[in-house]
């Protein structure tokens, strides 16, 4: 069969989120092996499987939604976490730099070990404020690009909501309604990558 589609980040993504709604769906299409997770099996344009696809990608679209607006907040503490270390660092770092630990002690060597002291501990702010941004998976672009990528997922999650629900108002063809479903699973496996960068992949049930 030609044109064969690939909705397997849309099922994994789906089970992970809402098993109970694929479970529905696959009680709805028994025939249609490709809804089974884990199965990496293909689906066919036959109008069972297109009709049980649009369903998937309206189900894992509204799951989408809401996983990525959870992230954004997720990412949005763990900023506000970070600048406020790094300000504190920075307030740190500023009162070593200006000597007034010196001028405030008379023995010059005690005022050298309490500077060494204040300057660590400003460094360890730096170090932690880093970890923050990047998290665990040292992520070289940083929390505030990947807060953007979930915020990018959010409008492309909306835009494909209404391509599709247009599709099904006006009983589109095949032709038309696979490229949706495609951009769909690929949108589906960019929030799996977005949810895993952020330290909360959710495992399937």
């Amino acid at each position: 069969m030609k044109n064969e589609i690939n909705v397997t980040s849309l099922v994994s993504l789906l089970a992970a989120q809402d098993s109970s709604a694929l479970k529905n769906l696959q009680n709805r299409y028994p025939t249609v092996k490709a809804l089974q997770p884990g199965l990496k099996v293909l689906g066919t344009e036959k109008d069972v499987s297109l009709d049980a696809f649009h369903d998937l990608v309206a189900e894992t679209l509204r799951v989408s939604h809401t996983r990525m607006v959870e992230i954004g907040r997720h990412l949005d503490k763990r900023l506000r976490w970070a600048r406020r270390i790094r300000l504190g660092g920075s307030l740190v770092g500023g009162l070593a730099s200006a000597g007034l630990v010196g001028a405030v002690l008379l023995e010059q060597r005690i005022a050298t070990i309490i500077t060494a002291i204040v300057s660590f501990v400003s460094s360890s702010f730096a170090v932690v404020a880093d970890f923050i941004e990047n998290g665990a998976t040292s992520n070289p672009a940083g929390l505030a690009a990947m807060r953007l990528r979930a915020a990018t997922a959010i409008s492309q999650i909306a835009t494909l909501d209404g391509e599709a629900k247009l599709l099904s108002a006006l009983n589109a063809s095949s032709d038309e309604r696979i490229p949706v479903i495609q951009r769909a699973n690929a949108l589906a496996a960019d929030v799996r990558q977005i949810e895993f960068e952020a330290g909360l992949l959710a495992a399937a049930q």
